[in-house]
């Protein structure tokens, strides 16, 4: 049942691959890391002083800004690669509750997942996310993301009798994104509101079964590729902390794809230090997914949702 195909791991591989170069700054808590947009690079007025997106300061200690490029964001500031293009890798964790229908040859069963089997990890989620900006305004995003389910219940109708629902859900996202930064409202020396435009493909694998004891086992899986839109909104609030919204939805009812799959995510990053970050937030997934009719109907329906931390290095 855990056995994921190869058209998710071989894009990965080569997307995580090519970044290696370079380093991330913060992290986006439903897919990765976020980056905070153009920052100018201003002379210093005296000697002894440095300029920085946030104004100027001593010299010990602070990177030049001519030694990066113009539109990197400050505190974890980015490798610029020879060919200029800016690398971002990040990682997060997740523990979900969740309510969900799992069918499996036509067998529906209800399962209510509590934050208590999360923390039991009979569920949970992470993700590995890649990003590449060749200038300011242009990225190319790779997210992967996993989450399992190995729960166990007991049949009502029958005393003594458990099914163990496990389900596996994996997605690799290839996204475009078109930036968009808001500067002249918050003055030269503020930080950098950025608005993300997101497109692309999604690629999906789900794994399902039901095993009953006393009874049968049945099992089911598939995969297939679905267009997906989204945003992400990074508002930083001081040099260090930054709030950022991320929101997306792909299937809908095209071709074998989900009727609907929906993720949303807020969170709050703090850099610890030019080389470290931080993020904690709350992430929300929802799908609807069916395929098949009669003996031969398999699908997911439902919600998931809990809170999601993330780290991100610089390397």
């Amino acid at each position: 049942m855990r056995d994921f195909p190869s058209l998710l791991v071989i894009p990965l591989g080569l997307a995580l691959g090519s970044g290696c170069a370079a380093a991330p700054t913060r992290i986006d808590a439903t897919h990765g890391p976020a980056h905070l947009g153009p920052a100018e690079a201003r002379t210093s007025p005296s000697e002894g002083m440095t300029a920085s997106p946030w104004g100027v300061g001593p010299s010990e200690g602070v990177e030049h800004a001519a030694s990066r490029p113009d539109w990197a964001p400050p505190g974890m500031l980015n490798v610029q690669a020879e060919d200029g293009t800016v690398y971002l890798v990040g990682a997060a964790a997740w523990l979900p509750s969740g309510n969900v229908t799992t069918t499996v040859d036509s067998t529906p069963v209800r399962a209510n997942l509590d934050f208590s089997d999360a923390l039991s990890l009979e569920q949970w989620g992470a993700s590995l996310q890649f990003e590449a900006w060749p200038d300011d305004a242009t990225g190319f995003l790779a997210d992967f993301s996993y989450l399992t389910v190995d729960a166990d219940f007991d049949v009502q109708a029958t005393p003594g009798a458990e099914i163990n629902v496990g389900i596996d859900d994996v997605t690799l996202d290839l996204l475009y994104a078109g930036r968009t930064t808001f500067v002249e409202s918050l003055g030269e020396q503020a930080p950098q509101v950025t608005f993300d435009a997101l497109a692309g493909l999604r690629c999906r694998y789900l794994s399902q079964q039901l095993d009953v004891q006393p009874g049968p086992r049945l099992s089911d899986s598939n995969s297939w590729v679905e267009p997906v839109v989204g945003g992400r909104l990074t508002l930083p609030t001081s040099p260090a902390f930054a709030w950022v919204a991320r929101g997306d939805m792909s299937g809908f009812g095209i071709g074998s794809g989900s009727d609907l799959t929906w993720n949303a995510a807020l969170e709050g990053q703090y850099e610890l230090n030019a080389g470290h970050a931080l993020a904690l937030g709350y992430r929300w997934y929802g799908i609807d997914y069916s395929r098949g009719t009669g003996r031969d109907q398999t699908g997911l329906d439902g919600n998931f949702n809990g809170v999601q931390a993330a780290w991100t290095m610089r390397f």
